[in-house]
């Protein structure tokens, strides 16, 4: 039968294999797991006593091959769709991390994997189809906002549940089937408020972005705004079928 070594001899063979023994365990036989301390990188994580003689450090394995910060960060300025990365490198390829993509400016979160497979911008991929003009109040500030939202992201992603944090209030939406529809139609409706004499409802400094597209709820009431989308709409699409009627 082996011999069983005393704590002395199994920290001195740790020693001998490039490991720290930790302090307050006691040796208990070879097939216990301790969290052997390695000298090279400082990692403990636990291993059977065994293993010392017959395998190197998982950690140090580990980080022979892991990318640094600085290199992700390269690699995801020279991908396909560039983009720069918002927050500290995770660690892992397949996690998603937050990042600026140059060619649109949208934030948005990807793996690094994912964007090195040249995927780009999953904002820009929702604003190319169905979208939602939609209107919003806020009690506090007394004012009226409309905007544009792509149809299918996920609920904390869209600027509505953006805005609902910030206390507005959903009041009315409309899907359209393309962005460029929408941001017609809320341009249109900007437009007609402007027409009239009726300023930015708030300022640049009470919301973050997108004060040119409020209107102070003294001047409209919810009602007639609401009826005003929806007819805006409905002219909007008439002329494009008359202009299309035209060409053919």
């Amino acid at each position: 039968m082996p011999v069983k070594l005393t704590q002395e001899e199994a920290e001195a063979r740790c020693l001998a294999n490039g490991y720290q023994w930790p302090e307050g365990f006691v040796y208990e036989g070879s097939q216990k797991k301790y969290p052997l301390i390695c000298l090279k990188c400082g990692g403990n994580r636990p291993k059977k006593f065994n293993d010392v003689v017959r395998a190197g450090c998982m950690d140090c394995a580990t980080n022979a091959w892991r990318l640094t910060h600085d290199e992700v960060v390269e690699r995801c300025l020279a991908a396909k769709y560039p983009a720069q990365l918002l927050e500290p490198y995770k660690g892992h390829c397949g996690v998603k991390h937050l990042y600026r993509f140059l060619e649109c400016g949208h934030e948005w979160e990807i793996t690094p994997n994912s964007l090195w497979e040249r995927r780009g911008c999953g904002e820009c991929f929702f604003d190319q189809g169905p979208t939602y003009v939609y209107l919003m109040e806020h009690d506090d500030l007394n004012a009226y906002k409309i905007g544009i939202t792509p149809v299918g992201l996920k609920l904390w992603r869209s600027r509505i549940r953006q805005h609902e944090r910030k206390g507005w209030t959903l009041v009315h939406k409309i899907e359209l089937a393309t962005r460029k529809e929408a941001l017609g139609l809320e341009k249109a409706i900007v437009d007609s408020w402007r027409a009239q004499g009726w300023p930015a409802g708030v300022t640049a400094e009470q919301i973050d972005k997108g004060h040119g597209e409020t209107v102070s709820r003294k001047h409209v009431n919810k009602q007639h705004l609401i009826y005003s989308l929806d007819s805006c709409n409905t002219d909007l699409n008439d002329s494009e079928k008359d202009a299309g009627a035209l060409t053919a």
